[in-house]
């Protein structure tokens, strides 16, 4: 069992890293992994965007809670893992966090489009990238603990 979370993060943490920590946490159940989300440009704690509620229930996330949080040191220190939705996420974060930086990868092979203002559809293509990936990364995690 892995006590320390995954960390998922995108830019302001209303979109694509909490549909990565709600599909995660809800995949994982049981499994004595789970997952945390934030965001490299968060102000003010937000929701998760509407679509991005809608998108994560079909994968059995329940979003209606999430605010958004900034990323922050203590956060990728406890972290077993990070990864960021696109190579620029992790370029940023390895700049402002290099001590982390064998433990910030991307998510998959390539860049997670932001949804961000977009149509139920453009979210849900966004929801169904980020599961295909994390069928994959929890596997890796349950064969690994």
């Amino acid at each position: 069992m892995n006590n320390k979370p995954v960390v998922f993060v995108c830019t302001g943490n209303t979109c694509r890293s909490p549909m990565a920590e709600g599909i995660f946490n809800a995949a994982a159940a049981g499994l004595g992994i789970s997952a945390v989300s934030c965001g490299i440009s968060v102000i003010n704690a937000m929701p998760a965007a509407d679509n991005a509620i809608k998108a994560a229930l079909k994968y059995g996330a329940d979003l209606s809670a999430h605010r958004s949080k900034p990323v922050h040191e203590k956060l990728l220190k406890n972290a077993s893992g990070i990864y960021c939705m696109t190579a620029g996420h992790r370029a940023a974060l390895i700049s402002l966090y290099p001590g982390y930086a064998h433990l910030i990868k991307t998510i998959g092979d390539c860049d997670i489009e932001d949804p961000f203002g977009g149509s139920l559809a453009e979210y849900e293509r966004a929801a169904a990238r980020i599961h295909g990936y994390l069928t994959k990364l929890i596997e890796e995690y349950r064969t690994n603990t």
